[in-house]
């Protein structure tokens, strides 16, 4: 998201994500790659989870 080159940590974290988009979505067919470091995570995160109805984030 960023365009920072990844760090050990962004590596180790490894937030990723990839999915090919079905029916349902203005995105029909489309193919998600998703690679985040650390910081964009966290900043990703900090946008998307106060939307969600139910909380994203609990402590393992």
């Amino acid at each position: 998201m960023c365009g920072k080159e990844f760090d050990i940590w962004d590596e180790q974290e490894n937030f990723c994500f990839e999915h090919k988009v079905g029916y349902g979505s203005i995105h029909d067919g489309e193919q998600v790659s998703l690679n985040l470091c650390c910081d964009c995570f966290d900043k990703v995160i900090d946008i998307v989870a106060p939307m969600c109805q139910v909380n994203p984030l609990s402590e393992v």
